[in-house]
């Protein structure tokens, strides 16, 4: 298994990052396509990878913003939180209308449900419901891979906001639990920021909240 990650650093893309994850047999998976960019696509086309999925952690839009493109290329499912599918069309929701941006995609989302396990590369991808930065909010966990990709849920030596419009500031701790219950080994690859793990997030959340 591979991670390759897309970084963009610059401040209109709120620096979020987008991952491939590609298998021995050269299927991948996209996560959080942040951005309308050609070339996550030429990426994928020049090692001849097989996008089998776009996974989509929360629907908001510094996080969808490459689907389109995407889904035009490859003409491949798009899965997310069910709770989260209605804030791809709703620039309130998704968090653009705040920042004057007003994106949408209103193609078809796949709703996921907690402990779902999605059958798209060589080994099982596990959903893991998060909802406290949005109400949707999943995190994507490769248990033979020991990687965790968690969006906005679990950041280095932070956590995500829960003061936008869909967030749910109650089931914060409730939210982390479920990720900090996973072995300290697993390698956390988050929506924003430096990659880190869940035993050194475990040691910071405990001293701090």
């Amino acid at each position: 298994m591979e991670i390759v990650p897309f970084i963009y650093q610059t401040d209109d893309e709120l620096l979020s990052n987008t991952y491939i994850f590609k298998d021995a047999h050269n299927n991948c998976v996209v996560i959080d396509p942040s951005k309308d960019y050609e070339g996550i696509v030429e990426y994928i086309k020049s090692f001849k990878l097989n996008l089998k999925a776009i996974l989509v952690t929360h629907a908001h839009f510094d996080h969808i913003g490459g689907i389109a493109r995407l889904v035009i290329a490859f003409n491949v499912p798009v899965y997310a939180g069910y709770e989260d599918v209605p804030a791809f069309n709703d620039p309130y929701k998704n968090c653009s209308e705040l920042c004057e941006t007003f994106v949408t995609y209103n193609g078809e989302v796949k709703p996921l449900g907690d402990n779902e396990v999605l059958h798209l590369l060589d080994e099982e991808i596990k959903v893991i419901y998060t909802p406290y930065h949005s109400v949707g909010s999943v995190c994507y966990y490769f248990p033979a891979s020991k990687v965790l990709f968690s969006g906005d849920s679990l950041f280095n030596y932070s956590l995500g906001r829960s003061d936008l419009p869909t967030s749910v500031p109650s089931k914060t701790r409730e939210s982390i639990d479920k990720l900090l219950k996973l072995d300290n080994e697993v390698k956390v690859y988050p929506g924003h920021g430096r990659f880190t793990s869940i035993g050194v997030e475990k040691a910071f959340i405990n001293r701090h909240f």
